[in-house]
């Protein structure tokens, strides 16, 4: 290479310092210097210049970790190495907290030892050069903002401000950053402004971004400073942070205001010239209406004075009520009602009753009040009375059986109404009393009151009526004429009047528009262009002193263009009329010109012109400023939008640099949704609680990692005292935390059980910081102890319920008296069977239920047989309950005549009704959870087309299902912009229709410039017959879960470090054992005894090298993402790390592959190594598959001994079935559920293994189909 790295070695043992250098220098990469002590090892650091350090842990006078330290003091980022023999877990906690970069642990073959070391160095250096040019580009970047004058700020996940430019802190009115340091940016938001600032602080770290938020910030002076705010979420090694850029957006607001005031007086003084013309022509257009109004009021008033002297002319066009005074003759009736004591009606065409006298109740309270029979009197009132010749009386009985006489009103040859006598009897008849009770039935009337409002209605003799029908009617034709000629005559003076008022208001309004209007008014004449008449205002503007001045002056002396005037008059001419022409003036005795709105008219009879004139003279400058202002406004925004495009340009470059960090994080989520497990952390000084989004699923929670107070995660936990004191022992005496406990989860879902195991972290002081942990839903494992128990405790319950029967069953005798009840019955009552005999219903039941109960029971004793559900509410719980009862008559005899009591069966049916209920609402909550649920759904057919979608997909899109319904699914809003994925989409969809489960990650496109990550999968749903009828499309959005799992990464990553080093020390220990036991064997030759004792030592020896194999190996599980695999090629490679000797062996796999652990190898090589070891006489092993709608099932046979019921589940816990009492088939188990993979033993006992590995729909694909 061209150039070497320069390493600095320590270690206090030459030999070590020596090999180590050689090893190092033999690769051609690293030039290396030695030190034997901490101190000469500073010396050296001060005074050369070194790419790493590597240093041992333990030497005299200064170990490693103190060495660490001091160069930490004087360089925070120089790679440093421990490479030690100690692997104790508290040296390596130590070495990570005080910023160790690697910790490797001496120990093993030397050449992949020295090997492993020099990556780390690399891997270090790289990471230092990647740092270091990290800094640069943040300090390139913060340099750029800075050069551009703008504000630049970083604030963390709770709004609190951590880093700020000189320019920021001027826009907040402050002089030096700790005036702000650590504050949230509330603090200095104005009022107005608060709750919107805090909401998008909220909101951002939803979104990732803000862009052009424009808010004020307060200064201490109280001055407001407005700013316009881009802002981006990344994520740092502390977490998430706000990056934000703040642009002082002062002077582009004063220009805004300007401009808009500028606008708004512009708008103004249009609006009032409009209004002002507006009115003018109104005021205008009136006069000439009420001219015309003038000149034919006096034909009206002659018309209506002709109405008058012949009332026939026009009384076809009025109402009754508008031509007799309605409420004289009423007073008129009711005088003549209180002396003879008979009625009248008097109803207009309509069927209206405009005069009314003595109503019968029979009428008010039964006849006019039933729907029914009122139709009778309406009939009677409208169409019972037409074609009664004018002077007659028609005579009838109406549908409700009472007499009514009826004579026409007519006036002016009209019939305006009609005059009734009715809802009488004749004195020499009698009342049909069985006909009215009928009719009371009939129309739901009680009999009783119905009759007595009968015995009311008058009787009169037949003379007496014709005699007041003819009376009223002379009387109804004079007052109609009478009254109809006043009415005229009053309307005629009144509308007189009103139109002289509207005539005098309408000259008023027009003399005073004419005078104060604030345009010019004038006209001129057409012969000569002399003003004849004008306002106050053309005179001014035409520079004359007054209005009489003006009069007879020329008008051609107003233009100052000559030529103007002569366009003015030909339009005038061509037109008629000229509206809102411009036209410059000049003022007659100033000689000033001024810009003005004209618009004029010519009255033909005047033979004059009449126009008006604005003075737009100042709109003309504010026209013209406001053009001057926007092409200064656009400068600006061009010159702002340079800046910004440089500035994102920078801020997108340093985004980049941290999307890897975030993709480390989304596999960490995703880990954490397969084994159903969250992390939290607890901070003891904030006592907020922070958990992963897995965790908070579990508990209930939106699954978005996030802090929450710690009250609302143990308000989930009944058992909250236990785990809270567990929390408390763990900070207080550092007592382990391992517990499992239930909770009851925040939306309402079934109640789960959790594992959660955690450890204290401590600040440099040693005070406790924060407690880091981890939780797993490990509820179907309680389920199943639950289940267990609850087996053991039903079948008890079985056997009491083969002496009981759990209806209750009674029997009556023919008083209703209960003669007998079963147990159930007696204990509903709370009585014995002594205290029942003799009660009946009453001394048990509601009142309304006992008159219910007998009434059932006197149907039974008369032999009806009764089947009924009845609700009766619980007298002790005050619940309703409902019960299915039978009752059955008892027989003395055969014949079945003789009935001695009752037999009674009644089954409590409240929870099936519920369930009924239940059953009923299910479909409105599954509908409710359907549209609720977090995750996008959508409901397919087999060929892709969308046939429903939840609402949350929908608002994801901010789109209407009207919108992607019926259409294909690749065709919808989330799917657009990418042909690649639509490609895969339909592939996904050509699968899955054919049966398989697949499942995949893709980013979609939601609103706007939203997009996101989602576990995105299809599932098809089968009919009985096994054919794919539907298909369910499922996106999770994993975007936050992504981040989690990266954290967690991390954090496996520092705790594997950690396993590496102790595993390394025990490790080297070994050899040097080995090393002596082999030295001792060699001296004891000939001393039996002792020879005896060394070789015992050397199993146990083995035994615990197979324990340090096997924490590598656990280790590594899950450490690499899974990979598609051949089955038939892994087990071979299996296989070949063992010897099968006679036994034969057959793989028919063929083309299967699974996607699953790397360690897939090692699962197949256990269980060859479980079959040598526990088969006994095998012959032939065998493994096969088959596809199910489970998945593809994996066979995996011999034909050896085979295994007991009550141990297939046994042989899978750890130290069973291998010779090593670490790994075997426990160990298998848990590589294949790392990938969500199955294995249980289905074989016969008697003889012959058979192992079932179920690989789910979407793990498993057939190469080349």
């Amino acid at each position: 290479m061209s150039q070497l790295y320069h390493i600095l070695y320590v270690d206090d043992e030459p030999a070590l310092l020596d090999i180590t250098r050689i090893f190092l220098e033999n690769g051609g990469v690293f030039s290396v210097d030695c030190a034997m002590s901490g101190s000469e090892a500073l010396s050296r650091i001060a005074a050369g210049n070194y790419d790493a350090v590597v240093s041992d842990y333990q030497m005299p006078g200064m170990d490693g970790i103190t060495l660490l330290k001091k160069v930490r003091e004087t360089d925070k980022t120089l790679p440093f190495i421990l490479f030690t023999g100690k692997g104790r877990e508290e040296v390596v906690i130590e070495a990570i907290n005080s910023g160790v970069d690697f910790y490797l642990q001496k120990g093993g073959e030397p050449k992949s030892q020295y090997a492993e070391l020099s990556h780390k160095i690399c891997t270090a250096i790289a990471r230092h050069t990647y740092e270091n040019a990290l800094k640069e580009s943040e300090e390139q970047y913060r340099n750029l903002v800075e050069t551009t004058g703008t504000g630049y700020v970083i604030v963390d996940k709770d709004g609190r401000v951590t880093t700020a430019n000189d320019e920021y802190l001027r826009l907040t009115g402050r002089s030096s950053f700790a005036e702000i340091e650590g504050r949230p940016v509330t603090d200095w938001t104005a009022p107005y402004d608060l709750e919107r600032n805090a909401r998008e602080i909220e909101h951002i770290f939803g979104t990732g971004q803000v862009r052009g938020l424009e808010i004020d910030y307060q200064r201490p002076d109280g001055t407001f400073q407005p700013v316009e705010i881009n802002a981006s979420v990344v994520q740092s090694g502390s977490g998430q942070i706000v990056l934000t850029l703040c642009r002082d957006i002062a002077e582009r607001k004063r220009t805004e205001r300007e401009l808009e005031k500028k606008s708004e007086e512009l708008n103004a003084s249009y609006d009032q010239l409009t209004a002002s013309h507006a009115l003018l022509r109104q005021t205008i257009d009136e006069l000439s209406r009420s001219e015309e109004a003038l000149k034919s009021s006096e034909e009206r008033v002659r018309q209506k004075l002709e109405r008058l002297l012949s009332p026939t002319a026009e009384s076809g066009n009025l109402d009754l009520e508008e031509i007799i005074d309605t409420q004289e003759i009423q007073s008129m009736m009711d005088d003549f009602y209180a002396i003879t004591h008979i009625g009248i009606g008097i109803i207009d065409r309509r069927g209206k009753v405009l005069i009314g006298t003595g109503w019968q109740t029979i009428c008010t309270h039964f006849h006019r009040s039933n729907p029914e029979t009122c139709e009778n009197c309406l009939e009677s009132d409208i169409y019972l009375t037409e074609g009664v010749a004018p002077g007659t009386i028609r005579r009838y009985k109406c549908k409700n059986n009472m007499w009514d006489l009826v004579t026409p009103i007519i006036v002016g040859g009209n019939h305006v109404g009609n005059l009734f006598l009715g809802q009488f009897l004749y004195d020499d008849e009698s009342p049909d009393i069985k006909l009215f009770r009928a009719q009371a039935v009939r129309y739901g009337f009680d009999e009783d009151a119905y009759l007595a409002a009968l015995d009311l209605v008058p009787r009169w003799n037949r003379k007496t009526v014709d005699t007041v029908m003819a009376f009223y009617a002379r009387f109804a034709r004079m007052i109609s004429t009478l009254s109809f000629s006043n009415i005229a005559l009053a309307r005629t003076v009144s509308e007189r009047d009103r139109l002289l008022y509207s005539l005098q208001e309408s000259e008023r309004k027009y003399r005073n528009l004419y005078r104060f209007a604030q345009v010019g008014l004038f006209e001129t004449s057409l012969k000569d262009g002399t003003v004849v008449a004008c306002n106050e205002v053309y005179a001014t503007l035409a520079g004359y002193l007054s209005v009489e001045d003006a009069i007879g002056k020329d008008i051609v002396h107003l233009y100052e263009n000559p030529d103007d005037r002569k366009e003015v008059i030909r339009l005038l001419r061509e037109q008629g009329s000229i509206d809102d022409h411009i036209v410059q003036f000049k003022n007659h005795l100033t000689g000033r010109p001024f810009w003005a709105q004209f618009s004029a008219r010519i009255n033909r009879e005047k033979d004059e012109a009449e126009g008006t004139i604005v003075d737009i003279t100042e709109q003309k400058r504010i026209e013209s400023e406001l053009e001057r202002k926007n092409q200064e406004l656009m400068e600006s925004y061009e010159h702002l939008t340079v800046s910004e495009e440089e500035l994102k340009s920078q801020f997108d470059a340093l985004v980049d640099t941290e999307r890897t960090l975030r993709i480390n994080e989304e596999r960490l989520l995703m880990a954490q949704d397969i084994s159903h497990s969250g992390s939290w952390e607890y901070h003891v000084v904030t006592d907020i609680i922070w958990g992963s989004a897995e965790g908070l699923r579990l508990f209930g929670f939106p699954p978005i990692a996030g802090d929450f107070p710690l009250d609302e995660i143990e308000g989930c936990i009944p058992e909250r005292e236990r785990v809270h004191q567990a929390l408390v022992d763990l900070i207080d005496a550092g007592r382990e935390y391992n517990l499992e406990y239930a909770i009851n989860p925040a939306d309402g879902s079934p109640q789960r059980f959790i594992h959660s195991i955690a450890r204290l972290e401590k600040d440099a002081q040693g005070r406790p910081h924060r407690v880091m942990g981890v939780l797993q839903d490990i509820t179907e494992r309680k389920q199943t102890e639950l289940k267990l128990r609850d087996a053991l405790i039903e079948s008890e319950r079985f056997r009491e319920a083969l002496d009981h029967v759990s209806a209750y069953i009674y029997m009556k005798d023919l008083q209703s008296r209960y003669v007998y009840a079963n147990r159930p019955t007696l204990e509903l009552f709370g009585c014995s069977a002594g205290e029942l005999a003799g009660c009946d219903d009453t001394c048990y039941f509601p009142p309304d239920t006992v008159k219910h109960l007998q009434e059932v029971d006197s149907h039974v004793f008369a032999g009806e047989p009764v089947s009924e559900e009845i609700e009766v509410a619980d007298t002790g719980s005050g619940r309703c309950v409902v019960y299915w009862e039978v009752k059955t008559p008892i027989f003395v005899d055969t014949e079945h005549t003789m009935v001695s009591g009752l037999l009674g069966i009644s089954t409590d049916i409240t929870e099936r009704k519920r369930a009924e209920e239940a059953f009923r609402e299910s479909e409105e909550r599954f509908r409710a959870i359907f549209n609720a649920s977090f995750q996008f759904i959508g409901l397919m057919k087999t060929d892709g087309t969308l046939i429903e979608a939840n609402q949350s997909a929908l608002d994801f899109t901010g789109i209407t299902s009207d919108q992607i319904i019926n259409k294909p699914l690749w065709e919808s809003h989330w799917w657009q912009g990418d042909e690649e994925q639509v490609r895969h989409l339909k592939d996904a969809i050509a699968r899955a229709a054919a049966g398989q489960f697949v499942r995949y990650e893709v980013e979609l496109q939601g609103a706007g410039e939203t997009r996101g990550l989602f576990d995105f999968s299809i599932k098809p749903v089968f009919a009985p017959n096994g054919t794919v009828v539907l298909l369910v499309a499922e996106g999770r959005d994993i975007s936050s879960r992504k981040q989690a799992e990266d954290a967690l990464v991390k954090v496996n990553r520092k705790l594997n470090i950690l396993n590496d080093l102790t595993r390394k020390d025990l490790t080297s220990r070994i050899f040097v054992m080995k090393s002596f036991l082999e030295l001792a064997e060699h001296s004891a030759v000939g001393q039996t005894g002792v020879l005896q004792y060394l070789q015992k030592i050397e199993p146990v020896m083995q035994s615990i090298n197979e324990i340090t194999e096997f924490t590598r190996d656990y280790q590594n599980m899950g450490e690499t993402p899974p990979t598609w695999q051949n089955v038939k090629l892994t087990m071979l490679y299996g296989i070949s790390h063992i010897f099968l000797g006679d036994i034969s062996h057959s793989l028919e796999t063929e083309n299967l592959e699974i996607f699953a652990d790397p360690l897939l190898e090692k699962a197949f090589q256990g269980l060859f190594e479980n079959t040598i070891e526990h088969g006994g006489q095998v012959g032939h092993i065998r493994v096969w598959y088959k596809e199910t709608n489970r998945g593809a099932v994996i066979f995996f046979e011999n034909d050896g001994a085979g295994i007991p019921e009550d141990q297939k589940e046994r042989i899978f816990l750890r130290g069973e079935g291998t010779r090593s009492p670490v790994r075997g088939l426990f160990f298998v188990r848990e590589i294949l559920d790392l990938t969500g993979i199955t294995i249980q033993e289905t074989g016969d006992p008697v003889g012959g293994v058979r192992f079932e590995i179920t690989v789910p729909q979407g793990a498993y694909r057939l190469a080349g189909i």
